[in-house]
């Protein structure tokens, strides 16, 4: 099954956020410039070699910090591609993976967690002026028969099931992602793979 995460704390995206800015590679520059007394040439950052390196490890770490082996949930999970908007106003790059799931035991988990899954819903997926949620928002409407086809209810579900594995709890809607390991494990990798990716200019 496709799979693209809805939740911007499972994937920030590369618009002004902690995965990508402009300043990084301003501060990388001037670094090496103080390291070297200025004798040294200007590097640029490989972007489409970094997105895509970081990417496949941010995919990576949804899996282990996100995937619980002993539920049989979600079997695999591996990076397919990132589709990027052509404006950024209203949306961001989204992660594409394709992940081996037993639906039947993720629906049943959902159950389990019914009532925190309830208000996740409706604190993300009421419509309010300026936005119109194509998710239904509460979970009887959502898990009611007509919905079992829809793609977008699936992403929803396994969003919910990653980050209460994340979090370690499923009551996570006032806590912070920058607190979890996940989190700190992501941006460990984005330093490291930024390193890698920055290329002496050609200019």
């Amino acid at each position: 099954m496709e799979y693209t995460p809805y939740n911007t704390d499972l994937f920030q995206g590369y618009y002004a956020s902690k995965l990508y800015d402009p300043d990084m590679e301003n501060d990388y520059n001037a670094m090496r410039s103080y390291d070297t007394d200025g004798d040294c040439p200007v590097y640029d950052l490989d972007f489409k070699a970094y997105t895509e390196d970081l990417n496949g490890y941010i995919t990576g770490l949804l899996f282990e910090h996100g995937v619980n082996d002993e539920d049989g949930i979600i079997k695999s999970m591996e990076y397919k591609s990132m589709m990027s908007p052509r404006e950024y106003n209203f949306t961001t790059d989204t992660l594409v993976t394709e992940i081996e799931v037993d639906m039947g035991k993720l629906k049943a988990w959902i159950a389990d967690h019914k009532e925190c899954f309830d208000m996740y819903l409706h604190e993300r997926y009421t419509s309010w002026s300026g936005f119109i949620s194509f998710v239904s928002n509460n979970y009887d409407d959502f898990m009611d028969t007509e919905y079992e086809n829809i793609e977008r209810h699936y992403h929803v579900m396994v969003d919910f099931y990653l980050l209460t594995n994340i979090f370690g709890t499923d009551k996570f809607l006032d806590m912070d992602i920058d607190e979890t390991d996940f989190m700190e494990d992501v941006l460990e990798q984005v330093n490291e793979t930024f390193d890698e990716h920055m290329v002496e200019s050609e200019e």
